[in-house]
This record gives C-alpha cells, sequence and structure tokens, in this order.
C-alpha cells in the first residue's frame, strides 16, 4: 500500500492542481479513500486556494475516520467559497458526526439558506434539531423538506415520526400516509401508523394498520403486540390472546405481554389459563404478577 502511495504521489507531480484534484475525486468514487486523500493534498500544496481539493480532503478523510481532518478541511473549502451551500452542508454533516450539535445546525441552516429547496440540507438539519430537542423546529424543517421534494419518503417519515414527538397525532397519521403512499412496503412505518391511531384512541385503524404491518413482517413483535391491545379494545377477545401468544412466542421476555395475555384469558372466562400466566410473569416481573394477582378470582379448591 505504501509503494502504492508513492507511485501515485510521483505521478501526481507531473499533473495541475485541478488534474490532481479530479484523480480525488476518482479515487473516491471507486472508494478509494486513502489514495484520493492523497491525491487532494497533493493539489493543495500546489495550489491552497483550491476549494474543490479542500472539499474532497474533507470527504475523504470523513471517509477514513479522520474526524479533525475532515472539519479542518471543510472548514477551508467554506472560508474559500462562503457561499458554497454543499461545502457547508459536508461541514454540518461533519459537526454533526463529532457531536458538535450547535455548530451542525448553525452550517446546515446557512446550507439551506443559501440554497432554497435544499432538501438534504432540511432533511439533515431536521435531525440534528430532534436530537437537541427542538421538535418544532425540526417539524418545519421536514415540512420545507417535503415541499421541496414531495417524492422522498424520508421526509414524510421524518415528519411524522417529530409530530409523534409532539403529540400531534392527526398531523402524524397525515404524514404516515404520504410516506406509505411511497413506500408501501415499510413493515416500521406501518406500525408506526397504527401507533399514532392508537393514540388517537381509533382502535380499528390501529388493527387495521398493525394487520398490514404485519403481513409485511411476520415477526414484528411490535406490531403483534399493538395489534392485541387494539382487538382488546375492540372486543375481540379470541385475536387479542393469538396476538399476544405470538408476541410472546418472538419475545418470550416481554412482561407486558403476558400480562395483557393473563387479562385477555380472563376475559375470556379462562381463569386458570390466567393464573397460569401470572405464574410466569412472577419470574419477569413481580410488580406486574402483583398487580396481576389483584385482578384474579381465588382458586378453586
Amino acid at each position: 500500500m505504501r509503494l502504492a502511495l508513492v507511485a501515485l504521489s510521483l505521478w501526481l507531480a507531473a499533473e495541475s492542481p485541478e488534474e490532481q484534484a479530479r484523480r480525488g475525486w476518482e479515487l473516491c468514487r471507486t472508494r478509494q479513500f486513502a489514495a484520493a486523500a492523497e491525491a487532494f493534498a497533493a493539489a493543495i500544496r500546489a495550489d491552497p486556494a483550491l476549494a474543490t481539493a479542500h472539499l474532497g480532503l474533507g470527504v475523504a478523510s470523513s471517509e477514513l475516520g479522520r474526524a479533525d481532518e475532515s472539519i479542518a478541511a471543510f472548514q477551508e473549502a467554506v472560508r474559500l467559497r462562503p457561499d458554497h451551500a454543499e461545502s457547508r452542508y459536508d461541514l454540518g454533516l461533519a459537526y454533526e458526526k463529532a457531536g458538535r450539535l450547535d455548530d451542525a445546525n448553525r452550517e446546515l441552516q446557512r446550507a439551506a439558506a443559501l440554497k432554497p429547496g435544499y432538501a438534504a440540507a432540511e432533511l439533515a438539519r431536521a435531525a440534528v434539531l430532534v436530537k437537541q430537542g427542538q421538535n418544532h423546529d425540526a417539524a418545519e424543517a421536514y415540512g420545507r423538506a417535503a415541499a421541496s421534494e414531495p417524492g422522498r419518503p424520508e421526509a414524510w417519515l421524518g415528519l411524522a415520526a417529530t409530530f409523534g414527538n409532539l403529540e400531534r397525532w392527526p398531523e402524524a397519521v397525515d404524514a404516515f400516509q404520504k410516506a406509505l403512499a411511497l413506500r408501501p412496503g415499510d413493515a416500521e412505518a406501518t406500525y408506526r401508523l397504527g401507533r399514532a391511531y392508537e393514540k388517537m384512541r381509533r382502535p380499528a385503524d390501529a388493527a387495521r394498520a398493525y394487520r398490514r404491518a404485519i403481513e409485511l413482517d411476520p415477526a414484528h413483535a411490535g406490531a403483534h403486540y399493538g395489534l392485541g391491545l387494539a382487538c382488546v379494545d375492540l372486543g375481540s377477545t379470541a385475536e387479542a390472546i393469538a396476538a399476544f401468544r405470538t408476541v410472546l412466542r418472538l419475545q418470550p421476555d416481554r412482561a407486558p405481554a403476558r400480562f395483557n395475555l393473563a387479562l385477555a384469558l380472563l376475559a375470556a372466562g379462562d381463569a386458570a389459563g390466567a393464573r397460569e400466566e401470572q405464574r410466569r410473569l412472577q419470574e419477569l416481573d413481580p410488580n406486574l404478577a402483583g398487580q396481576l394477582a389483584l385482578r384474579l378470582p381465588p382458586a378453586s379448591p
């Protein structure tokens, strides 16, 4: 590898800085990031004001896990071209990766301002804002991304999740539906649509969404559990029991599922089955088992 880089250095020395930078981008496209970083560094040595070389060095350094070098390179690219939205976007991503969320928010906001309709910058900034607990601002950023590129399901999914954080459930449902119109096979999004319906106390709609999620992913324990709860609300006790049993087959230690299975069995008139589930629950969660014991009828002598 070292000999290869030495040979590359000799080759690059015969090229112009622009050619060296182009070579670096070609190497990035084939994921040869160490060689790309050498090409960009050679271009910078020959022409320190070549912004595209600094940008490329930032990309290559990030891929190589060199966070400080990546940030420094992107900062120089921004200094040389302060109105270049993509450079600020890349710097924002590097800051986020380094955990510098305030800096990331600032650069991504500037990138979006420099290039109206820059959905990638809005999406990245929204994710940062969610991490910072700024859900109202995040919803606005996701909304701008969705408005500029309505065919991007991740914009609608991010918007839906943020509305969920804000407990704005009708808007969350609308955003999930828009996402699923673009990505109908997304089991997780379908499950989360069911959760939104559940929060709105619409058990029939929730059950329909959970059943669809199970069709897409039969091993989705959360969807089976949600279906069980919805069926309890709908009075479909047999289906609830089957759903909770499936959860426990997939996740035997899920104590709330065993608790709710026992209640469903009790509602179906199977007190003995409920007591058996209470016994098993005692090993998983004594507190829940104690609550359940208070609801059970005395055992027959």
